[in-house]
């Protein structure tokens, strides 16, 4: 997901939370809004339905054994989620 998305509700979308290092990550988190959604000891690659209106700011964290590295994205989940049935008819005249 590119940097600062807006999208629209219902919309799924992918983050994939990966680093290279020397020495080697070890850890690494993701979170929404300050709150871990998940961790791991390889990369992390999580998609979320973005059922709710609003601004979100998602964090990936990486850590190795020197410190920790860390990037973010705020996505903004626009418009309504709704279900829409379409019903028409017709009728045929036939002239004799």
């Amino acid at each position: 997901m590119a940097s600062d998305s807006t999208v629209c509700r219902g919309t799924v979308v992918s983050f994939n939370c990966s680093a290279d290092g020397n020495p080697v990550v070890h850890t690494y988190e993701l979170s929404q809004d300050d709150t871990l959604v998940t961790s791991s000891n390889s990369s992390i690659v999580w998609s979320k339905n973005m059922t709710t209106g609003g601004k979100f700011v998602f964090k990936c964290v990486a850590n190795n054994t020197l410190g920790t590295a860390m990037s973010t994205t705020s996505v903004t989940v626009n418009g309504k989620y709704f279900f829409l049935s379409v019903k028409y008819s017709y009728s045929v005249v036939t002239c004799s």
